[in-house]
């Protein structure tokens, strides 16, 4: 299933193992975590990994400070 962490890691290193170096996510998904343990354990340079996070409607007035948990919510290590 696609939507357990297993699912996602399996997508996420599939993905990139032939290509892929975008992961387009949002916090509404609520997986942000497995997102980046997967691309945390992939040999792949972190460096040529993008990751876009969205913040979710209710935290938008939060401003920088939703994007900023937003994106520290993948720990990817990076």
């Amino acid at each position: 299933m696609l939507g357990s962490r297993q699912g996602v890691a399996e997508a996420i290193s599939g993905a990139s193992d032939i290509g892929y170096r975008h992961s387009d996510t949002a916090a509404f998904y609520g997986n942000a975590q497995a997102v980046g343990r997967a691309i945390a354990k992939h040999p792949l340079d972190r460096e040529r990994v993008f990751i876009a996070p969205k913040v979710w409607n209710d935290e938008i007035a939060a401003g920088p400070e939703a994007t900023q948990g937003s994106i520290e919510r993948f720990n990817t290590g990076a």
